[in-house]
């Protein structure tokens, strides 16, 4: 690892530690410097007791430093997508929301990015039933770029 590459993960460890964000539904990762990195993610919603999942909702964050590619979050499930995009680098503020009715089971998250260089994200997702009441969810990570 060169020490750039280990500039920008510790960089972004520390804003993660210290950010309140940093708990469950909640992942931190990091693209490399190809320009077709893909990090891919499972999200599974599932009933714990408080109702069916009707839907996923998630936003993504560009961590620190300022690079040029534009960082995408797209959500997939059922052939349906919507994508998340951090268009503005180093404003400490996520993507709105995106959200995709899919009902329970598994989601596909996938982060990209516009160009070459490597990024540093943040992105929460949380499961919820139609009422908006939290439900269950698990996350495993399945390409890590």
């Amino acid at each position: 690892m060169n020490r750039r590459s280990l500039f920008l993960i510790l960089s972004a460890l520390s804003l993660y530690s210290l950010s309140p964000q940093g708990m469950a539904h909640t992942q931190l990762g990091s693209l490399g410097a190809t320009a077709t990195a893909t990090d891919i993610y499972l999200a599974t919603c599932q009933d714990d007791g408080s109702g069916p999942p009707d839907r996923l909702s998630a936003k993504i964050i560009d961590l620190p430093p300022v690079m040029a590619p534009v960082i995408n979050l797209t959500v997939t499930r059922n052939g349906k997508s919507v994508v998340a995009r951090d268009t503005t680098d180093d404003d400490a503020k996520y993507s709105p929301d995106v959200l995709l009715r899919e009902g329970q089971g598994v989601y596909t998250l996938a982060v990209s990015k516009s160009a070459r260089g490597a990024e540093i994200y943040r992105f929460e997702f949380h499961c919820s039933t139609v009422a908006g009441v939290h439900t269950g969810s698990s996350i495993v990570k399945k390409q890590d770029q």
